[in-house]
């Protein structure tokens, strides 16, 4: 049963940007509060977890167009790995610093672990959003669950909601709109399909990857505009990825917002209608642009991502 009582609210999403330093995380959860986040999150992504695929080690194919070799990313990755008790602080430090803790959880031991951590709240990525294993084990842990839906089918998505609808599920849920390519142009962003969620009877909401860099590092006036068209039409939830560091010094910068663009994204947030709209129609950008056509069918770049990403991790 969906309460709603969950008004506008942002996720910084902290994701890689901590760099392997708990210092850096900590830092993020002070600078992410004082500017008006409402969720700190980090991802269970743990190297241990990776899962070696041949297809994506050495060459290309018409089926797979990414080339990632399992050992350099395991390298990479196990530079970030937290580790229990890491996590364990990381919660507590977020709630006596007055900011709710949230994960993604990849895999099920990721779910026991952050059960263990003290998480209450949740998300559920795009590429497992047709994980029902997955999300029947975070369900009866869960406050709040959020169910990100990029690269995910019409079809897919009926039979997630149909499943869902069969439980009996005490937790919140939203459905995030979310476009898997990284970066997301403006063009590509199809704002209609985050509308369109709400038809499946849930809260909806909108995870936000469009660019804050250009390549040069230059910062775009454009880098908060899709999230506020995503508010004024109705988002209960943004989530951005934050960063403290400079665009170049991580892997997600380019698509990472500040401190000064969380601000302005609380602020648009408090905003009444009206005074939404008029801001909008000042920052003079197109927002038919950031609206699409509100198809569900994955883009070509999507799909791509989606035979990566999907399958990524295993318990």
């Amino acid at each position: 049963m969906q309460r709603n009582y969950y008004k506008m609210k942002i996720i910084a999403e902290l994701c890689q940007n901590h760099n392997g330093s708990f210092r850096n995380l900590l830092e993020m959860v002070d600078t992410a509060r004082k500017n008006g986040a409402d969720f700190a999150k980090i991802q269970a992504i743990y190297s241990s977890e990776l899962v070696f695929r041949k297809q994506f080690e050495n060459s290309f194919s018409k089926e797979n167009r990414i080339q990632r070799p399992f050992q350099i990313e395991f390298e990479r990755l196990k530079k970030l790995d937290l580790t229990q008790d890491q996590e364990k602080e990381f919660v507590q430090y977020c709630l006596k610093s007055g900011i709710t803790p949230m994960i993604t959880v990849f895999t099920l031991s990721g779910v026991h672990r952050a059960k263990n951590a003290g998480f209450k709240h949740f998300k559920i990525a795009s590429y497992d959003s047709t994980n029902l294993a997955l999300i029947r084990a975070v369900l009866p842990v869960a406050e709040f669950l959020c169910i990100s839906t990029g690269a995910t089918t019409e079809n897919e998505l009926r039979y997630l909601v149909s499943h869902l609808k069969s439980l009996d599920i005490k937790c919140e849920i939203t459905l995030l709109h979310c476009k898997t390519e990284y970066p997301t142009s403006l063009n590509s962003v199809n704002l209609k399909r985050m509308v369109n969620l709400s038809s499946f009877g849930y809260s909806i909401g909108y995870s936000d990857h469009t660019e804050v860099y250009d390549e040069s590092g230059n910062v775009l006036d454009t880098r908060n505009f899709a999230a506020f068209c995503a508010i004024n039409f109705g988002a209960t939830i943004i989530e951005r990825h934050f960063s403290i560091l400079k665009p170049e010094e991580t892997k997600d910068g380019r698509i990472s917002i500040n401190a000064e663009d969380l601000r302005e994204l609380k602020k648009f947030s408090k905003m009444d209608n009206n005074d939404k709209r008029s801001y909008l129609h000042r920052l003079g950008f197109n927002i038919d642009l950031v609206m699409g056509e509100g198809n569900f069918e994955p883009s070509i770049q999507e799909w791509t991502n989606r035979s990566y990403y999907k399958g990524r991790f295993s318990t």
